[in-house]
């Protein structure tokens, strides 16, 4: 195998314990900080180095097909180079090991302390003060809904007298109307009628035994005549 290949395999090596050091870093960082925003900050960072270990597993994938097609190609190729070969392969396999693992392992720290931190979070939350929003909140509903009962009151009182005015216009409306079209007179001047004939009948029937015979007939003749 030639240096170059070998090289190769040590580069892809040592960048992933290099990625291992910087997830190791990042953990160490999510688990001082205390701030969301911070959490929030490292875990992007995890994310980019795990783009990061899969370019660098790429490589080494890539590698080791051409130390393979190498070999292949190379039958008379020392005992040594391939031992060689052997030994980067099996250095680069636990590295890419030991970097599952640990990223694994930081991953389940990281859920961990994001479950412990909400946790804390919430009990940190006073009993005194969330009782104390809770009741503010419902006496700022309770106002609220007062207001709208109210108007929607008003407005119904409102639409009431409204009606029953609409009521009173059409019925002396109608009456206008009939005493013009049917009697040819207004209505009060119908009612100014009614008063007279009714002081007439009162006057007629104080004087009713004082008249004679004739006058009586006279007046029973005439009465007959209109009805």
């Amino acid at each position: 195998m030639k240096m170059t290949e070998l090289e190769q395999l040590r580069t892809i090596s040592h960048k992933i314990e290099g990625c291992l050091a910087a997830s190791k870093k990042t953990a160490a960082m999510f688990e001082s900080d205390e701030g969301s925003a911070s959490k929030d900050a490292c875990y992007r960072e995890l994310k980019d180095q795990e783009k990061q270990l899969q370019k660098v597993l790429i490589e080494l994938h890539a590698a080791m097909n051409q130390t393979v097609d190498y070999q292949l190609c190379e039958p008379e190729a020392k005992g040594q180079s391939l031992e060689q070969a052997l030994i980067a392969i099996r250095e680069a396999t636990e590295a890419f090991q030991h970097s599952t693992k640990n990223s694994a392992d930081h991953l389940r720290k990281v859920a961990d302390n994001s479950a412990r931190w909400i946790s804390e979070s919430l009990k940190s939350l006073k009993v005194d003060e969330l009782k104390q929003i809770t009741l503010s909140h419902t006496q700022t509903v309770e106002t609220v809904t007062e207001s709208a009962v109210k108007k929607v009151k008003n407005l119904i009182r409102w639409f009431k007298w409204e009606r029953l005015g609409i009521a009173m216009i059409i019925a002396v409306s109608v009456s206008l109307l009939t005493g013009l079209f049917i009697n040819d007179e207004s209505p009060w001047d119908s009612h100014r009628e009614v008063v007279a004939e009714r002081e007439a009948g009162k006057m007629l029937f104080k004087a009713w035994p004082k008249l004679s015979t004739t006058e009586k007939q006279d007046i029973q003749n005439t009465a007959t005549q209109y009805l």
